[in-house]
């Protein structure tokens, strides 16, 4: 009967321990999730914001085709600025894995730039749509839907600032539904003389919330200025458009724990992809999409 108990008592303490393990593997897998899905959202409608604000900056004939062109090749814009409403549409082309941009990854569909009166005036909102529009990172396929409106709180002679908010978005890829909306503000510390993106920089700052792949809620704070610097990194494939300085901390509802990511973990914000993940008092370096 000793023995019995004996027994009992270690195999409990044995399941318990295990269950402990598998909670503490699935707490981990669901910060993972969310961090990578936060930070593909964050990426990918900051990139939306670049190709479609590039293109309403240049002249109305349209993209030019030098390298001070953050749009590719395969990339086709039109102006309608006929009526009160004025348009620009930015189009990537869907043959094959669709149009290589200069961040190293595949675009098609269709971003759709609305706004009245002149696009530099304090106060004027602007509104993006995606139609269509999808990414490919040579794995995954991932479509992405959402609104996004900004407005121009201040713009000057080398800077502007644009408020913004990220509503209904998500994103489809074999790994599952993303959902996620923020609230921003965009700062562009210079180049807001030229019509080009290759003197840009950028600082941002702001919250989100939403739900990884696997539903589970999630909220994100900027708690150092995300940084875009393309004067600095240049236009070149795989270097272009990425953060480089700046760090987040996600807190998701399911796991209740923290984590950071740092886009600058080395120092002296180099144009590279890498980022630290720290979580649960350890650190990793990962590669950024």
């Amino acid at each position: 009967m000793k023995k019995t108990v004996i027994y009992v008592l270690v195999f409990g303490a044995l399941l318990w321990t295990g269950c402990k393990r598998e909670n503490e593997k699935e707490k981990n897998e669901a910060m993972f999730a969310s961090a990578v899905d936060n930070s593909k959202m964050e990426s990918e409608f900051q990139q939306i914001f670049d190709q479609a604000d590039n293109a309403a900056r240049f002249n109305p004939s349209g993209k030019t085709s030098d390298i001070e062109n953050w749009l590719p090749e395969c990339a086709t814009v039109t102006r309608d600025t006929s009526g009160n409403i004025r348009t620009v549409t930015v189009v990537f082309d869907s043959a094959g894995y669709g149009c290589l941009c200069r961040d190293g990854l595949y675009r098609k569909g269709t971003i759709k730039l609305e706004y009245s009166g002149n696009y530099a005036t304090v106060g004027a909102t602007k509104t993006l749509t995606l139609v269509g529009y999808s990414v490919n990172d040579m794995v995954n396929q991932t479509a992405f839907f959402g609104t996004k409106t900004f407005r121009v709180e201040e713009w000057g002679d080398s800077t502007a600032k644009f408020s913004v908010r990220v509503t209904d978005a998500r994103a489809e890829s074999p790994e599952g539904v993303v959902r996620w909306s923020a609230e921003r503000m965009i700062h562009r510390t210079s180049g807001n003389a030229t019509p080009y993106v290759h003197d840009d920089r950028y600082e941002i700052t702001g919250s989100a919330s939403g739900a990884n792949r696997n539903g589970q809620a999630f909220t994100s704070t900027i708690t150092r200025a995300l940084v875009k610097d393309f004067k600095r990194c240049g236009l070149r494939v795989n270097r272009s458009g990425r953060f480089i300085d700046g760090e987040w901390t996600l807190v998701n509802a399911e796991a209740d724990r923290t984590l950071t990511m740092d886009y600058d973990p080395i120092g002296g914000a180099p144009c590279d992809r890498i980022a630290r993940l720290t979580y649960n008092g350890q650190s990793r370096n990962i590669t950024l999409w």
